[in-house]
């Protein structure tokens, strides 16, 4: 049995991952139909929601997702790596992430984003967010496929705007966003 239609709606969430680092704000695994809507996510050790949890790009439960009109703020302090503000992994098709203000993440050494699509993420379409001021970047996806970041404002993080670490075929179409930073950040990641 998997558990699904979960909502998780007009709430504030703070204050956590003080004693377990790797706490996140909202964590849901192989979830369908999860709406996680209109919180204010603050004052914690380790990423804000953390969505998916199915490694690689095969066939999930999780679909029609919507991560939406959320305040992601204040994250990690330093403490942390590999983190986002929203982070995914695995399939999720039909899904959305709309409508989030995403700022202030730091990371300790490497890994800082404002919305990150890690391994396998798919099937997301990412729209309408603003995202600044996080230690590495804006928007970043490890690997994955048929991705739309479309219409977002992203600026000002501090090493890049954008990023692909391991590049598939059709990992992300990227149209209509704007994107603003200074140097000595740049827009592209280059890959390393």
């Amino acid at each position: 049995m998997i558990s699904s239609d979960i909502t998780i709606q007009d709430n504030l969430i703070y204050n956590f991952g003080k004693f377990s680092r790797s706490g996140a704000g909202v964590l849901a695994f192989d979830v369908p139909r999860c709406k996680i809507e209109h919180n204010e996510i603050f004052d914690g050790y380790y990423t804000g929601i953390s969505y998916g949890w199915t490694w690689g790009a095969g066939t999930t439960a999780t679909t029609n997702t919507s991560i939406s009109f959320n305040k992601i703020h204040d994250l990690a302090y330093g403490h942390t790596n590999d983190i986002g503000g929203i982070y995914t992994l695995g399939t999720s098709p039909n899904s959305k992430i709309e409508g989030n203000v995403i700022y202030n993440i730091e990371c300790m050494n490497y890994g800082a984003w404002g919305i990150y699509n890690d391994e396998g993420s798919k099937g997301w379409k990412i729209f309408k967010n603003f995202v600044r001021n996080t230690s590495k970047g804006g928007y970043f996806m490890h690997y994955g496929e048929n991705c739309e970041i479309v219409n977002n404002i992203i600026c000002f993080n501090r090493d890049y705007q954008v990023g692909l670490g391991r590049k598939n075929p059709n990992s992300y179409t990227f149209q209509r966003n704007v994107v603003v930073y200074s140097e000595p950040a740049v827009s592209l990641r280059q890959n390393q």
